[in-house]
């Protein structure tokens, strides 16, 4: 069963929450028992209850993949449509790069924006990067597991360091207090403990991709 190019691009427009992911995974697996149809449907229904940003890496574990046909044209336009003057062109553009990082030029682009002014650009980057492998997302969300900013989209309202708790907690191995955060200043009390960490063991990090995971040779 497959999407044409332009159902795959309505369908992913619409994003499903990090803290679902576990939820969306669980659906998929049930409805893999129903008919074509039924779980086509459900797929989408879920995708159109939950609107905000999300990894590409979660979209791809949840069952949303991209044939490559599409894949390539949808990193394409994105690449070109990237400087855009445009705030939402723009942010739909590196959307469209996370959700294509399994590719080097999605990911190579999206390694430019962890330096972004825009916090939510840096916020995507930096998590889609991490999914697929690349430590040099780390710092990047170390640096805002202070902020209480709001995650442009998130339905219902999230703050940056909500995301940022839950992705260090994902692909690491270490906490340092952070998995007891409920509140913004717990988590940003953490942030010191974490950035030592990443002083003594970034160059080190390798990340195990059966276990998902950010280990350290030291």
């Amino acid at each position: 069963m497959g999407f044409g190019t332009t159902s795959i691009r309505q369908f992913l427009r619409h994003a499903v929450p990090l803290s679902q992911w576990l939820i969306a995974a669980a659906l998929l697996v049930l409805s893999a028992a129903t008919c074509g149809r039924e779980e086509d449907v459900q797929k989408k229904q879920l995708a159109a209850d939950a609107k905000t940003e999300v990894l590409a890496a979660y979209l791809k574990s949840a069952g949303y993949r991209l044939d490559p046909r599409d894949a390539s044209e949808v990193r394409s336009s994105a690449l070109t449509q990237l400087n855009s003057s445009d705030p939402e062109v723009r942010f739909n553009a590196l959307y469209d790069l996370a959700r294509t990082a399994a590719h080097r030029d999605s990911r190579d682009a999206l390694r430019g924006l962890l330096t972004s002014m825009n916090l939510n650009e840096r916020l995507l980057a930096a998590e889609s990067l991490i999914a697929y492998g690349d430590r040099d997302g780390v710092p990047v969300l170390i640096g805002l597991l202070d902020s209480q900013q709001l995650v442009k989209g998130s339905h219902p309202p999230r703050r940056v360091w909500e995301i940022v708790r839950e992705a260090l907690l994902r692909f690491t191995e270490e906490e340092f207090g952070l998995l007891e955060a409920q509140d913004a200043p717990t988590a940003a009390a953490t942030r010191p403990a974490w950035e030592s960490w990443w002083v003594e063991n970034g160059e080190s990090l390798r990340f195990d991709k059966a276990a998902k995971k950010y280990r350290s040779r030291n």
